[in-house]
Formats: structure tokens, sequence, C-alpha cells
């Protein structure tokens, strides 16, 4: 669990954008990811992404959803 708060919360505030973004909150702005698996038991379930959002615009992962 702390590599991936490491990953978000802490990364953005290391590059001074801790008040915009690195959080899940309706203050911040949010880019999302959705995974298959557990990460808190398995990492590498953050190598299976179904779909991100970025920007308000969804991305799926065509790939991995065929695959599945």
């Amino acid at each position: 669990m702390e590599a991936l708060v490491s990953a978000g919360a802490l990364a953005a505030e290391a590059l001074n954008l801790g008040t915009y973004i690195g959080r899940n909150s309706s203050r911040y702005e949010a880019d999302i990811i959705t995974i298959r698996g557990n990460p808190l038991e398995a990492i590498r379930a953050v190598n299976r992404v179904v779909f991100a959002m970025n920007g308000g615009r969804v991305y799926k992962n065509e790939i991995r959803a065929a695959n599945n």
C-alpha cells in the first residue's frame, strides 16, 4: 500500500502539485485507472489495466478485454 500511495500522493507533493492531484477528492483533478485484480495481494495487477480516464476521456484497453 505504501508503494501505491508513494506513486500518487507523495509524488504529487514532491512536484509541488499536492493541492491539485494525487488524491481522490472532489477538490482534486482526477485521472483514474481500473485494474483487474488486487495490487495489495499481487503488485503485478497494476499491469492489468482495463481502462483509464484522463482529462475526462475514457481509454479502454481493447487488447486486455479481448484476452479475458
